[in-house]
């Protein structure tokens, strides 16, 4: 079990399938758009690969102030964000940032084992890098379709904010405490 690098189309073709398992297909971006985001964009998603299938996936980065105001007040199903509105850390950011942490999916038969800490560790360390750099994160905010993922997101001290306008729970946390909770996983 290892982190994937270079996904393929292929790739979003089976991490779709695998989040139909899940979630209602209203809560999900269309694998086209997933796969052209991480194209120019590649740091949008990380999955993990267990014997050559993709076993899980997290999708964890910058939105815009106007995606993320609308998060907060649990007016936006991200199955509608647009690549213009993922900020490019790529390139020099002026204002502090916010992560979206907008999906989270692991294989039933995976779920006791360290596939979602080892991504979540990717991700930590790839934002503390950032930050380390001058990247300002400020939060860390998720949309939670799933009761699972309710449960996720307290087990990761993330606090309760509002009930979505499309039956979703909203929860943030400050981005420091977010990568402090990962380094005790």
């Amino acid at each position: 079990m290892h982190i994937k690098k270079n996904l393929t189309e292929q790739d979003f073709i089976e991490m779709e399938a695998l989040e139909k398992r899940y979630y209602s297909e209203e809560y999900i971006a269309d694998y086209h758009d997933a796969h052209d985001w991480y194209t120019d964009l590649p740091f949008t998603t990380v999955a993990a690969e267990d014997q050559g299938k993709i076993i899980g996936f997290l999708e964890l980065f910058p939105v815009s102030d106007k995606v993320f105001a609308l998060l907060k007040e649990g007016a936006f199903n991200d199955k509608y964000l647009e690549k213009s509105e993922i900020i490019d850390v790529s390139r020099p950011v002026g204002s502090p940032v916010n992560l979206f942490f907008s999906c989270i999916v692991i294989d039933e038969a995976y779920r006791k084992t360290d596939t979602l800490k080892m991504m979540l560790k990717y991700y930590a360390a790839f934002y503390s890098s950032l930050a380390a750099d001058g990247l300002d994160i400020e939060n860390v905010i998720i949309d939670n379709v799933t009761e699972d993922g309710e449960r996720f997101s307290g087990r990761m001290g993330f606090e309760r904010l509002t009930e979505s306008d499309h039956g979703t729970v909203v929860y943030m946390q400050d981005f420091n405490h977010f990568t402090e909770v990962i380094e005790k996983l």
